[in-house]
């Protein structure tokens, strides 16, 4: 004789909303200065295949593509791709952010992960600008010749990425601010 009871079935849970991503005019706009910001190079390096990095003024009239071997080349395209599309990744994050912000959506878990994101995007910036554009640089260098080289004595590396380190900083300090502030909110919604 079986006499367990039968188990309950377990409430059904509502469906978990996607969090949706809305693009506003702002967002495009902000993507597009950036665009336009970063396009003299892209059309530089397309038309006459100058690439603009701190090798360059080393060279008399400048770093060509086509003064190169497929090596240095593939590692300055692989450079300049990712540093371009991470920064306009960071811009479209920080400005999605942003406006939801101005639609009083301040302290959401969302925008802290778009922070947080966005942080990410500009610790890969500095990663393909010191890492690999630099071992490109280092390559082009050693394969043409060239013993030293340097700026022009204007900037120094981290003088240059000085503001992309204080950015990042900035990103994952207000992203924890606002991690926290969603916390705060839920439990003082509780409480009331």
């Amino acid at each position: 004789m079986n006499t367990s009871t039968p188990t309950p079935n377990p409430e059904p849970r509502p469906p978990k909303g996607r969090d949706r991503t809305d693009i506003s005019r702002f967002d495009a706009v902000a993507v597009a200065i950036a665009l336009v910001w970063l396009l003299p190079e892209i059309i530089a390096l397309a038309t006459d295949g100058t690439i603009s990095s701190r090798l360059s003024p080393a060279i008399e009239g400048g770093l060509h593509f086509a003064d190169l071997s497929s090596g240095p080349q593939t590692m300055f395209a692989v450079a300049l791709g990712v540093k371009f599309s991470s920064l306009l990744c960071a811009v479209f994050l920080m400005t999605n952010t942003f406006t939801d912000m101005v639609k009083e959506q301040v302290f959401t878990e969302k925008n802290a992960r778009r922070l947080n994101a966005a942080g990410i995007s500009i610790g890969v910036f500095f990663i393909a600008r010191m890492g690999l554009e630099g071992l490109a640089n280092n390559w082009a260098a050693a394969e043409l010749g060239i013993d030293w080289w340097g700026d022009a004595g204007t900037t120094t590396p981290l003088s240059e990425l000085a503001p992309a380190l204080l950015l990042l900083c900035v990103l994952g300090a207000l992203a924890t601010i606002l991690r926290r502030g969603a916390k705060l909110e839920e439990d003082v919604d509780g409480l009331v």
